[in-house]
């Protein structure tokens, strides 16, 4: 596969995820009143703070999918096994790290239910006195907390996808899936469902994705030889040496939580559910613009990822450069566009929520481009 194909398959996904919301905005800000919207964007960041139980986990499996990909016989704790270019690949070790990673995911989704089941459900309730139907928000719900436990119990396709180099794979089924919620929310939207539209189309877009991601990973040639490796090892010994570095990179995503997802919970509590909607939706802008900056280095990680383990520093250091050059400007017009022609827009769809004021969206711009350099 080309860059390009990649970057175009890349840009497109990525622009579905975090705008898919976007792309049916205005039947959201003509259909929800202030307080459902903001009660949706509080199921978000409650999705955001149930995946800290990921821990770094997908980042970590994926670099080490991609490590045994490229020749590596061992996984380690300490450091990477240098190896030369075009290394056969241990099947049965790659057999041992997707297997390792499916038990993780499968308690990670259990705690997941249990988490939003229980305190999820009690933060929800505190919070839910301006909504008149209460019927249709435990529906609401109950379709989230689903969808949720779904995606993480088969999260372990992504770090698989990704480790392997398959990213136009991903991509188209990270860019269907939401093509999914697009259809599945409008249509029900325009029904008069409110609320429960935006979570039906929710669990829509989970089973499309993971089906898709599925139907990819089979089609694979390394997959055939997959099926016929055994891995002979110790999981939990495996568990404890992808833990050991997947910890650190839990505590940025803890980071990360705190600065883009804490403070919409915070102001659920504090500020209302209209003050939730308008800060939320300036900050899934921000958010979608980043994501989309991010794709040009993400699309790397494979070659990236080669040229370490090889030893090769000069010619990663010049492609990271390149690449965080490019998604840096990027995210710098972006985030200038948004703020000289957001409010504008979203008053002209005659939407019941707006955006922050420019001065105060200019401040998550410049925490967003942080974030996206830190990233």
């Amino acid at each position: 596969m080309t860059l390009s194909r990649d970057a175009l398959w890349g840009y497109l996904s990525q622009g579905l995820q975090y705008g898919a919301a976007l792309l049916v905005l205005p039947l959201l800000l003509r259909s929800l009143t202030g307080p459902e919207l903001g009660i949706w964007y509080v199921f978000l960041a409650i999705a955001s703070f149930a995946s800290l139980l990921d821990f770094g986990f997908t980042p970590t499996l994926a670099r080490n999918v991609s490590y045994v990909s490229s020749g590596s016989r061992r996984i380690l704790a300490h450091g990477y096994e240098v190896v030369e270019e075009g290394g056969s690949v241990d099947y049965a070790l790659l057999d041992g790290v997707i297997a390792t990673s499916r038990s993780f995911y499968a308690y990670l989704a259990l705690a997941t239910l249990v988490v939003l089941a229980t305190v999820g459900t009690l933060y929800i309730e505190s919070i839910s006195g301006p909504l008149g139907n209460k019927t249709s928000l435990w529906l609401s719900w109950g379709l989230f907390v689903a969808a949720t436990v779904l995606l993480f119990y088969f999260k372990y396709f992504t770090p698989i996808l990704q480790g392997r180099g398959l990213f136009v794979e991903y991509y188209k089924a990270t860019a269907l899936s939401n093509l999914a919620f697009i259809a599945a929310t409008a249509i029900l939207l325009l029904m008069g469902l409110g609320l429960f539209a935006v979570s039906f189309g929710y669990l829509t877009s989970a089973l499309v994705g993971r089906q898709l991601s599925w139907y990819y990973l089979k089609k694979q040639e390394f997959y055939a030889e997959l099926k016929l490796a055994s891995w002979r090892g110790n999981h939990s010994d495996l568990f404890k040496i992808l833990f050991h570095n997947a910890w650190r990179m839990g505590a940025g995503v803890i980071g990360a939580f705190l600065i883009l997802r804490a403070n919409t919970m915070l102001a659920s509590s504090y500020l209302g559910l209209e003050v939730t909607a308008t800060y939320a939706l300036s900050l899934q802008i921000t958010t979608a613009v980043q994501s989309m900056a991010l794709v040009v280095v993400s699309v790397q990680l494979p070659r990236l990822t080669q040229l370490r383990i090889a030893g090769n520093l000069e010619e990663m250091r010049a492609l990271l450069i390149r690449t965080g050059a490019q998604s840096v400007a990027f995210h710098l017009i972006g985030v200038a566009a948004l703020v000289a022609v957001g409010s504008p827009l979203i008053r002209q769809i005659g939407g019941n929520s707006d955006l922050l004021p420019r001065d105060l969206l200019a401040w998550i711009g410049l925490m967003s481009l942080l974030e996206l350099i830190h990233t």
